[in-house]
């Protein structure tokens, strides 16, 4: 069996302005690049059995009509392609009273599921490892129950069940969309949210893998499971700035990558938007601007973060270029 596992699409995100004549932000066109060249690479070389993608498909609970044209679109190649797809709702995709995949939902497109509350999936072959699914569920959303306790619950069901699979020689993993106490938010920065759910209760449930949305750069997780986020197919903000992009694929032949795991590996997105940050005073910018090639700068997003004094940064606005 073959899966692969997308993560945070956040398709209609807008953030750094501009807007072409059909009013689509050039931000939002880089992450349906991405995700087109995704669903390409997918069904041209990768050829899974299904695709999960692990929560925050939009940026707000209200796309318009032609971000969700442009989503569907990508979703009809990949079941006209035989794959099954699974979509987990994320906290982007939610608000109190509904989610943005409900009009999707309400199509009922054979082999395509959406999940907005924890659920199993018993594969049709008993090889084939069980899927344990904790998407952001409405209840978390309008906070009558925490994200921690809420998940606990679920564990408490689900480890009989990895307990059983184990036994009979199976794999299972586990996919959520939720913070993690003690994974990377940003670049630098941990969360150390005490309500948030941490590696030890991830490590209660003991999957083979789990795989989560949420947190937007690619990383291993420290705790005893072999888990991880997947992160985003595209840079959304500086914090990306160094960070790879892609997906990850679970191939049940054993074909993964040591650190990953047996049967993982990662597929890097080989175009995400260049980030270019100068920092300094006057004469620092200067010499950082002057050794940036016109070529590297030209389809980049290049952030000034002026450091320095009042007076200096004055100066620097009188003089920086435009």
């Amino acid at each position: 069996m073959k899966i692969a596992f997308l993560s945070d699409l956040h398709i209609n995100i807008g953030t750094y302005g501009g807007v072409d004549k059909d009013g689509i932000s050039f931000r939002t066109r880089d992450f349906i690049n991405a995700f087109s060249w995704a669903v390409s690479k997918i069904i041209d070389e990768i050829k899974p059995d299904a695709v999960a993608i692990l929560g925050d498909i939009y940026e707000n609970v209200q796309p318009s009509n032609t971000i969700r044209r442009m989503f569907n679109s990508q979703i009809r190649r990949l079941n006209s392609a035989g794959i099954t797809v699974h979509l987990l709702v994320g906290n982007h995709d939610a608000c109190k009273t509904n989610h943005s995949l409900e009009p999707l939902e309400g199509m009922q497109i054979p082999n395509v599921f959406v999940y907005y509350s924890p659920t199993i999936i018993h594969p049709k072959d008993k090889r084939d490892p069980v899927i344990l699914v904790f998407p952001h569920s409405q209840p978390v959303e309008r906070k009558e129950i925490g994200i921690r306790e809420s998940f606990l619950d679920s564990v408490k069901s689900w480890v009989p069940i990895v307990k059983k699979a184990e036994g009979d020689d199976r794999q299972s993993i586990l996919l959520g969309h939720f913070p993690i106490r003690g994974a990377f938010v940003s670049k630098g920065q941990r969360d150390e949210r005490e309500a948030n759910i941490c590696f030890d209760d991830i490590d209660l449930l003991s999957p083979t893998y789990a795989l989560f949305g949420d947190f937007h750069s690619f990383q291993i997780l420290g705790s005893k499971t072999k888990a991880m986020y997947v992160g985003s197919l595209e840079r959304s903000t500086f914090n990306d700035i160094d960070g790879k992009k892609g997906f990850v694929v679970y191939d049940s032949a054993g074909v993964g990558d040591p650190i990953l795991g047996e049967n993982l590996y990662f597929v890097e997105y080989p175009n995400p938007r260049p980030m270019i940050l100068l920092k300094g005073n006057n004469d620092e910018l200067a010499s950082q601007l002057a050794s940036v090639k016109e070529g590297d700068i030209k389809e980049a997003i290049v952030k000034i973060q002026f450091v320095g004094e009042r007076g200096q940064y004055l100066d620097f606005e009188s003089e920086k270029p435009k």
